[in-house]
């Protein structure tokens, strides 16, 4: 899709986008034939969700999950998961799965009707950001941040992502977005990247560490990976596969139970039953956050990924003398926010103004879409 077409389909879709939000609000908060409103899936899309629902004087009434070990487990505030067959034919079930078709397909075949099938669209298309943001304003960063990619492959993802914040929430189809989907991600194999000494923000529990070691050629040139994991339970998990990979491997792993942000300073944040983290002022636990600029200090960095829920711009602000000095690779997820799919390319093109600037997507969903940034490299 050209510039020109993403712009007019900002101008055909945005007006219509906004009535459609306001109108299913509105159906969730007035309409008397809805009994109970459930979101089917408890993990960290569903609580995003829940907490919007609640800032808009929208109650929801239950979770539900195929996880026999959270049924009657409370979620958030007072709220439980209750079983799929618990479920009564009046329910309004919102998805927040990625088992979307899986999901609708049982709940239909319990009798219920009223569902949104959209899974992490539906975390998109209730984003305030949409609601609030001036037309032209949208129009010129959106123009800004196609410009400076550097391939039509990028500018094709680009686009779709664009398209996907103004979908039609009333049709029931679900959009798989595979068409624009690749593999091996943080490891491309159409761009070249120096791994040598890899930061990992937002290690999870060593998902990456350990889709890195696979590959031999990364493993012989190793020379760091720093992990940076605020939920303690996923950075405990890290450091026992750790301590199973052979010593040459071992000591050049580090592992801190940090978050990374701008500034050094305590956190709150937020934990879900299945260990997923995010920075949330509201959140019940504490975490340290360092920004990388004064944990690493003069430390050679060679590839920084980010993936911290939200936070990537941030921390990429924590990270600018680094990445001015070094001018590392760089690989930001750009998909938890609306406006981290302009601002977070733009602001790393301010920093270093060689970079090359990439975007993949890796899931069938609207999750997953990474922005890459790379001095051309002979």
């Amino acid at each position: 899709m050209k510039l020109h077409q993403i712009i007019d389909f900002i101008d055909d879709n945005l007006l219509k986008a906004r009535e459609q939000r306001v109108s299913l609000i509105k159906k969730l908060t007035e309409n008397d034939k809805i009994n109970k409103i459930c979101l089917f899936g408890a993990g960290t899309i569903g609580q995003y969700l829940y907490y919007y629902f609640k800032n808009e004087g929208i109650k929801i009434d239950c979770f539900s999950d195929n996880n026999i070990k959270i049924h009657e487990r409370v979620i958030v505030d007072n709220c439980k998961c209750v079983a799929p067959l618990e479920l009564k034919e009046d329910y309004f079930v919102i998805i927040t799965s990625s088992y979307v078709n899986e999901i609708y397909n049982q709940l239909v075949n319990n009798g219920i009707k009223n569902i949104i099938k959209h899974p992490h669209d539906i975390f998109w298309i209730f984003n305030k950001s949409l609601f609030n943001i001036d037309k032209e304003f949208l129009k010129e960063k959106i123009a800004q941040a196609y410009n400076i990619l550097e391939d039509e492959k990028s500018k094709k993802i680009f686009s779709e992502r664009i398209k996907a914040l103004m979908c039609d929430i009333e049709d029931s189809n679900f959009t798989d977005y595979s068409f624009i989907c690749d593999k091996n991600q943080y490891f491309p194999n159409d761009i070249k990247f120096n791994y040598r000494y890899f930061i990992d923000c937002g290690a999870f529990d060593g998902d990456t560490l350990r889709d890195y070691l696979k590959d031999d050629m990364r493993k012989e040139f190793l020379e760091k990976y720093v992990c940076y994991e605020l939920n303690e339970y996923n950075t405990n998990k890290i450091r026992e596969y750790n301590n199973q990979l052979d010593i040459s491997f071992n000591n050049k792993i580090e592992i801190y139970n940090l978050a990374v942000s701008n500034k050094n300073e305590i956190i709150h944040c937020s934990i879900d039953e299945q260990q997923g983290s995010l920075i949330d002022e509201d959140g019940d636990n504490e975490v340290l956050a360092v920004s990388l600029d004064n944990h690493l200090q003069n430390q050679k960095v060679t590839f920084i990924k980010m993936d911290i829920e939200g936070a990537e711009l941030s921390g990429l602000v924590g990270s600018k003398n680094i990445i001015k000095n070094q001018k590392p690779d760089l690989a930001i997820c750009i998909y938890h926010k609306l406006e981290d799919l302009w601002e977070i390319p733009l602001y790393i093109k301010s920093l270093v103004p060689e970079y090359k600037i990439y975007i993949r997507h890796y899931t069938n969903t609207l999750l997953e879409t990474v922005c890459y940034a790379t001095i051309k490299k002979d």
